[in-house]
């Protein structure tokens, strides 16, 4: 699988973009490109977009957390996803095998996301966070 689109079919950057952009009206400012991928950023939260190419693609969300005493609280949105009880891990598929499930992806993360951004601002955040270590995988 490769980053390659038809003629005529957005980028990849153009649908992440596009899928991601309520966080705008939630204070967020981005998407800022980095090594891994992209990310989104507002006081006390980043959000960061990574698309892993090669023989099991993937798309995946790391949702950071900043505490008011500099801790780095970290953990995959599919996870928080569940724990919050949002849904189940389904809603938020990161597996990708074609350019269509790679947009479809995005768009599923974002969705999943946006309906998650409330517990992971609100006081039980923490607690959602330490349900949730970050050893699943890592770029």
């Amino acid at each position: 699988m490769s980053r390659r689109i038809r003629a005529g079919q957005p980028t990849y950057d153009e649908v992440l973009a596009a899928a991601f952009d309520f966080l705008h009206a939630e204070g967020f400012v981005g998407p800022e490109a980095t090594q891994l991928g992209h990310i989104y950023r507002r006081p006390g939260l980043h959000i960061q977009i990574w698309l892993h190419l090669g023989r099991e693609s993937e798309v995946s969300t790391l949702v950071e957390r900043f505490t008011g005493d500099g801790t780095r609280e970290a953990a995959w949105l599919e996870c928080l996803y569940i724990a919050a009880g949002c849904g189940p891990a389904q809603d938020v598929p990161g597996s990708v095998q074609s350019g269509r499930a790679m947009f479809k992806r995005l768009r599923q993360q974002a969705a999943g996301l946006e309906r998650l951004l409330p517990a992971i601002a609100g006081p039980e955040a923490s607690a959602l966070f330490a349900r949730c270590p970050t050893t699943r995988h890592s770029p």
